[in-house]
């Protein structure tokens, strides 16, 4: 995978894209020592996308384990993102770690199609997926989502409860 965006699908103004490490971190840094994009901030700090860390990111250096984010975006804007990592235990499986969706845009569908992007580039690289680890309301919101889209794309998916 040389590229730097893995593929992009668009619906109207809004559009879904699967980024390399590199994106991602131009994407919010744009050339800068800082990110340019507050919302990419720990959640303390006063950024928007619960569990994404930064520093982790920058710090990893394993390219074999080179992280992937699915983003969302609304017109320019990154409203949702996930991360997928390569599991360490069963080749061609990706660990989902997180998904969020900035606050200011959640109820609108924007995890859905972020969930569609995940899984159409599990189908496009041929790889199952399964759920690192989730909070119990996150599960809650996103169950039935990652359900649908596990059968109508037919990739197998796993979660440490269900083993669906």
């Amino acid at each position: 995978m040389e590229q730097s965006v893995i593929e992009q699908k668009e619906d109207s103004h809004v559009s879904t894209e699967t980024l390399t490490k590199a994106s991602l971190l131009d994407l919010v840094f744009k050339g800068e020592s800082e990110p340019q994009d507050k919302r990419f901030l720990p959640t303390e700090e006063g950024g928007v996308f619960r569990y994404l860390y930064l520093p982790d990111i920058i710090s990893s250096l394993n390219p074999q384990k080179e992280p992937l984010f699915p983003v969302v975006k609304d017109g320019d804007e990154v409203v949702g993102l996930a991360q997928l990592e390569k599991s360490p235990y069963k080749e061609n499986r990706y660990w989902i770690s997180f998904i969020s969706v900035d606050p200011t845009y959640q109820g609108k569908r924007y995890a859905s199609k972020l969930v569609e992007e995940i899984f159409n580039f599990a189908k496009r690289e041929n790889v199952s997926l399964q759920a690192s680890s989730y909070k119990e309301d996150g599960w809650l919101k996103l169950k039935d989502i990652l359900k649908r889209e596990a059968e109508k794309t037919g990739i197998e998916w796993e979660d440490e409860e269900n083993k669906m």
